[in-house]
């Protein structure tokens, strides 16, 4: 892994920054009435790559942020989070496009659907991350792969992850919507340059049509991709390396809204590779931080610093 000066942002986060409108709880029966009454609506940053952003630098981690918005009040109201928390910014304001925005609809189980209106940032291209600005970080993490027409056509993923690869920085991809054997091979060209894949369980066994999360694994790995992390949800996490396969469980909760608590966990994840973890305690680090997410309404807000993490594990 490459490294910066003790200046720079050490992680450069890119793909999905969205305005998420929550709303809990939301019942079936709901469609079709005039009105009907809610415990909870509340506006937050939402998109994988805010929130791992958003994430790291809670955990103190210097950290930059490249996506796109609207020139529009939510655009801008983004943009006051992302530097209110301290985040470098990479983040134009596009005149004539609308921010992203979702309404997470959370159920009494505290499982979500969201509604999404894809905006700016589903607009993203490759060529937004520029050399420069890869060449002042250490670790480029990826979100939302198969949900950024932007870049998702052409290989424009596969391009970026290799000149990030090419400028000796640590690679992450994480990916998102429900996938099938055929997207793994537009992802194919993109895996020789991932240093951590972070799929989740359902997304993972999707991509590979495999019923095991380890066997799933090694089809990424066999395909040139570095370590793999496969997210379990309530039962932790699946790490693969080069040495071994180990699994580690979650940590109990109190499950208010699962919004988020992947992306938390990628976020403690990086945090600790930051330090120069293991990747055994990073995943340990990313259950911790999976577990206090869930227990608040939205994607990010609940980690506070790296010590919380610390005492959990």
């Amino acid at each position: 892994m490459k490294r910066s000066t003790n200046n720079d942002p050490k992680v450069l986060c890119a793909g999905l920054m969205v305005c998420d409108i929550l709303v809990k709880p939301v019942l079936p029966e709901f469609i079709g009435r005039d009105s009907a009454e809610v415990e909870h609506i509340g506006l937050a940053g939402g998109g994988d790559a805010f929130n791992v952003a958003f994430n790291l630098a809670a955990l103190g981690v210097p950290v930059s942020l490249a996506s796109r918005a609207g020139n529009d009040e939510l655009g801008a109201w983004l943009l006051n989070k992302v530097r209110a928390r301290g985040i470098n910014d990479h983040i134009p304001l596009l005149d004539g496009a609308r921010t992203s925005t979702s309404v997470v609809a959370i159920r009494p189980d505290s499982e979500r659907t969201f509604l999404l209106y894809r905006g700016a940032c589903h607009t993203m291209p490759q060529e937004d991350v520029t050399d420069a600005m890869l060449a002042r970080h250490d670790i480029f993490y990826l979100g939302s792969a198969f949900d950024l027409p932007g870049m998702d056509k052409c290989n424009g993923i596969a391009t970026l992850l290799e000149r990030a690869r090419r400028q000796g920085l640590f690679t992450v991809l994480d990916l998102t919507t429900d996938l099938t054997p055929a997207h793994l091979d537009i992802l194919k060209p993109a895996l020789p340059w991932v240093s951590l894949f972070m799929p989740s369980r359902g997304e993972a066994l999707g991509l590979t049509g495999k019923t095991n999360p380890a066997d799933a694994a090694r089809v990424f790995q066999s395909m040139g991709c570095g370590s793999v992390v496969v997210k379990l949800g309530a039962k932790g996490c699946l790490v693969l390396t080069d040495e071994n396969c180990t699994t580690h469980p979650a940590y109990p909760a109190r499950v208010v809204d699962t919004t988020g608590a992947g992306d938390a966990f990628v976020a403690a994840f990086i945090a600790g590779l930051v330090k120069g973890l293991p990747m055994e305690t990073c995943a340990r680090l990313g259950n911790a931080a999976g577990s206090v997410c869930v227990t608040v309404i939205g994607a990010n807000g609940a980690l506070q610093n790296f010590e919380q993490l610390e005492k959990i594990i």
